[in-house]
């Protein structure tokens, strides 16, 4: 049975509870003892809606930029800080022979992942845990064949923890594998989930802010940063038809609100 795009009832219905009761809300985990601390907001509708929507909205963005001819496929896949596991779910849809695993540290979050895969009737569920902040993931080495990590690495507002855990993803990705990141551009001004100005150059601990690409590829020593040349025109011609030539200017990525950073693991 192929999946389906849209959630079904009775797990929509199912899905927006549990938004409202708190999942994903909480993106700042402190350490183990804060990671299932449940908020006291309530879910509002554009972030329902927005929820609702992710799994397209992932496929449309994120999974474009996945080349599987730029990787060396082993038919693993791990989602890192999966939240309610909408790119997860859009992994498995464009990916349906793989084995797609997926851990967030908040367990209101993966209550809400576990309904929305079940939403979608996938051929291959997904693998859904949750996995503590700050501690090695429980994944062994060298296993996964592409590695994605969406919206994850702003919210770990301490830098050492933010190097160990892009560390725990290079360990967890095999060699000639992918590693693909999402985080805010950090040249912005306001911080793109706060809009608090100059929060990328502040770091609070309190609030998200955002690495450059330099600083991430140097956390991750044994990989080669793919350049935006085969990635860049997908994002353009939605909105001004092809442009000859334009792949290959590499200012095109520093320029967008968000950076969407490809990584190759060398071969040992």
């Amino acid at each position: 049975m192929p999946a389906v795009l849209e959630m079904v009832e009775p797990h929509r219905a199912r899905f927006i509870e549990l938004l409202n009761h708190g999942a994903a809300l909480k993106d700042i985990h402190a350490g183990p003892d804060d990671a299932v601390a449940l908020p006291q907001a309530r879910a509002s509708k554009a972030f329902i809606d927005r929820e609702l929507a992710r799994v397209g909205s992932h496929t449309r963005s994120v999974c474009a930029f996945i080349d599987p001819s730029r990787f060396r496929q082993n038919g693993r896949i791990l989602d890192a800080g999966c939240g309610t596991a909408a790119l997860s779910v859009a992994l498995a849809i464009r990916f349906p022979n793989a084995d797609v695993q997926a851990f967030d540290a908040n367990a209101h979050s993966i209550e809400a992942a576990r309904v929305r895969v079940a939403a979608h009737q996938l051929p291959n569920p997904v693998t859904l845990r949750v996995v503590p902040a700050g501690t090695p993931l429980p994944y062994e080495a060298a296993h996964f064949g592409l590695v994605t990590c969406a919206s994850v690495i702003e919210f770990i507002t301490d830098e050492s923890q933010r190097h160990q855990f892009l560390r725990y993803l290079a360990d967890a990705t095999a060699p000639g594998g992918l590693l693909l990141l999402t985080t805010p551009n950090p040249l912005y001004a306001r911080e793109l989930h706060t809009r608090r100005l100059f929060q990328n150059w502040r770091r609070a601990a309190d609030a998200p802010w955002a690495s450059s690409r330099r600083w991430i590829s140097s956390a991750l020593p044994d990989f080669d940063y793919l350049p935006a040349s085969t990635k860049t025109p997908q994002l353009v011609r939605r909105r001004v038809g092809p442009v000859p030539g334009l792949s290959m200017i590499s200012w095109v990525d520093q320029c967008r609100p968000w950076q969407f950073l490809c990584f190759r693991k060398r071969d040992a």
